[in-house]
């Protein structure tokens, strides 16, 4: 492979000096500074779009990316013999974002609503390339859908493990849960809702750590579609962490709102995301799509744990949301 990052890299006049591997990407040190290799299947002409979005925000001075580089032919990717196709990237020397140290959160709450706020600035005009055909009711509808299927499933299923046995007799709660969170979104007015780019993947492992400040990486999955979400992925995954805790789930969205209020529809729709239960889906959906005739321990243990923290859940629910 050194050969073939050696070759790449001589499209951009760039020398390496030394590489190491990460997940499926190559971290090189060259004699213009530090890039990330990696395998990329985007268009040529979303690559574009995408370059003049990031080095538009990137310009403005208030955020760190990791920009395309575009070669000595100024082409944003490069092809191999082999068909596949390669983008380099602007890298960073920090640590990975801590869930567990609230400074790091807020510094990454404060840094997504700056984001949301130049992504916003700095839309492309035509978004067709950022679309994700789905829209927000069509991809809960599904996940609906899948918990109804499942349900089903373990109501017909015989001599059942200890994941179905315990997944049934607390079922109801959450299937509850989900209908009634689909029942709010049909009362929110989704009709002629702007919508905008988000990151689309914002969570810690896409946060690199330098001093007071967070560089957002993964920019490649940038999508079309309600920022908001990007706002409840963020802070589901810290609250699951931090057992639901209230004074820092006000710390975040105070810290968001002070860069980028939410509207009355976002907030609907935030209230929604976190009705729905998202987590109980994604354990039993994972357990349905795969074998059953061997359950990992490991997934029983976070089922009783996601059970375990609903008391939390629900709380946070009604004292942030009331």
């Amino acid at each position: 492979m050194e050969e073939n990052i050696i070759s790449i890299l001589e499209k951009y006049n760039m020398q390496l000096e030394s590489f190491n591997r990460g997940r499926g990407v190559y971290i090189c040190k060259c004699n213009t500074g530090l890039k990330l290799l990696m395998e990329c299947k985007l268009s040529k002409e979303k690559l574009k779009l995408q370059y003049d979005v990031m080095k538009d925000i990137m310009n403005n001075g208030l955020i760190k990316l990791d920009v395309i580089n575009t070669t000595s032919q100024g082409e944003y990717s490069v092809t191999m013999e082999d068909g596949k196709s390669y983008i380099l990237k602007d890298w960073y020397v920090g640590r990975e974002c801590d869930l567990s140290q609230e400074r790091d959160v807020l510094i990454a709450i404060e840094t997504l609503a700056l984001l949301h706020c130049e992504l916003e600035k700095n839309e492309p005009l035509d978004t067709a390339f950022f679309e994700n055909g789905f829209s927000i009711y069509e991809r809960y509808a599904k996940k609906y859908r899948e918990l109804r299927k499942v349900k089903n499933y373990l109501l017909q299923r015989r001599n059942k493990t200890e994941f179905e046995m315990y997944a049934q007799s607390n079922y109801n709660t959450f299937f509850e849960q989900a209908r009634k969170s689909m029942e709010m979104l049909d009362k929110i007015e989704l009709n002629g809702y702007v919508k905008h780019l988000c990151h689309g993947s914002y969570n810690y492992h896409n946060l690199i750590m330098e001093n007071d400040s967070a560089i957002v990486t993964s920019m490649e999955r940038l999508k079309y579609d309600v920022q908001i979400l990007d706002l409840y992925d963020f802070m589901r995954k810290v609250l699951e962490k931090h057992d639901w805790e209230l004074g820092l789930a006000d710390k975040m969205l105070n810290e968001y709102q002070k860069l980028r209020p939410m509207d009355e529809t976002e907030f609907e729709l935030l209230k929604f995301a976190f009705m729905f239960p998202e987590k109980f889906w994604k354990i039993v959906n994972f357990y349905y799509n795969n074998s059953k005739a061997w359950i990992p321990q490991k997934n029983t243990e976070k089922l009783r744990m996601c059970i375990s923290k609903e008391a939390y859940r629900k709380k946070f629910i009604e004292s942030v949301f009331a």
